[in-house]
């Protein structure tokens, strides 16, 4: 005959373990849901990454690049060796504005 703290010690241990199952159905279940929201999220991400490739794809025809070239780069003309100086050449901007350069912060 089994005793009655056995019993009772198995019917807690039973009891625990019905609990801990509980719990760790339900963790599974909000974990599930979490990681559906996070597909979704990724799927809508690549549908929108796809959206932004054929856009970039579309602005980027050399036709319509060589036409907005033509259009707003036409005064733009190649640099001249006279254009090219040194850093040191260039005036510092407290020269330019008429203070001396000891009061530059």
């Amino acid at each position: 005959m089994i005793r009655r703290p056995t019993i009772t010690l198995v019917l807690l241990f039973a009891a625990a373990a019905s609990l801990g199952l509980y719990q760790i159905k339900y963790k599974i279940q909000s974990l599930n849901q979490d990681l559906a929201g996070i597909q979704d999220a990724v799927r809508i991400e690549r549908d929108e990454i796809h959206v932004l490739e054929a856009e970039w794809a579309y602005l980027n025809r050399p036709q319509r690049l060589a036409q907005l070239s033509g259009k707003y780069l036409s005064f733009l003309r190649p640099v001249s060796p006279s254009q090219i100086v040194s850093f040191d050449a260039l005036p510092l901007k407290a020269d330019r504005e008429g203070r001396s350069p000891e009061l530059r912060r």
